[in-house]
């Protein structure tokens, strides 16, 4: 009886013991020039549109055709963990309605701006400015890390992530720096 309980137990705070040292002291990664397309369609679009199947969840994709040959830098597992992150997020936030997600690729300036929109209850303004802290949680089963571990990730690359928020949904917003900027113009 005590190993039903207790090795989940485990599981769980060595997840969050991971997380969090992943928070205090990122680990030497590994990354790659990956083009968006690649990423996006090949790579992402694959986890997600599995994800659709088994969650009956619709997702848009909107780019910009001279976007997909643009490429950044990234380990692209660590990148694939932020959008897990988010979609788990917006499945949550959806509970029972239809959930349907928005990602778009964008240039900006000299960055791949993704932004990641779900049709959810949206942040209220009272704890939107914690969402990105430590430990905080709103979720009786969340760790509160895992928003804090998807922006760090993100500031590894040297790249922003920012939320929107209003009662028709939410809008993560990540900049990437392009690995060549001068050399993508098409």
């Amino acid at each position: 009886m005590f190993k039903t309980l207790l090795i989940p137990e485990i599981d769980r705070a060595n997840k969050i013991i991971s997380d969090f040292l992943r928070i205090a002291k990122p680990a030497e990664i590994t990354t790659e020039e990956i083009k968006v397309k690649e990423f996006l369609y090949d790579y992402l679009g694959k986890f997600l549109n599995s994800e659709a199947l088994l969650h009956n969840i619709v997702i848009e994709y909107e780019t910009n055709p001279d976007m997909l040959h643009c490429s950044f830098q990234v380990n692209r597992e660590e990148l694939l963990q932020v959008f897990i992150n988010l979609l788990q997020n917006s499945l949550q936030a959806a509970g029972s309605a239809e959930l349907k997600i928005q990602l778009k690729a964008e240039r900006a300036g000299n960055v791949i701006r993704f932004t990641f929109k779900d049709n959810g209850k949206g942040i209220s303004e009272s704890i939107i400015e914690h969402i990105f802290d430590p430990f905080f949680t709103t979720k009786e089963e969340g760790t509160g890390l895992g928003l804090s571990v998807s922006q760090k990730i993100i500031e590894n690359y040297k790249g922003t992530m920012d939320v929107l928020s209003d009662s028709s949904g939410t809008s993560f917003i990540i900049d990437l720096p392009i690995s060549n900027p001068e050399n993508e113009m098409e």
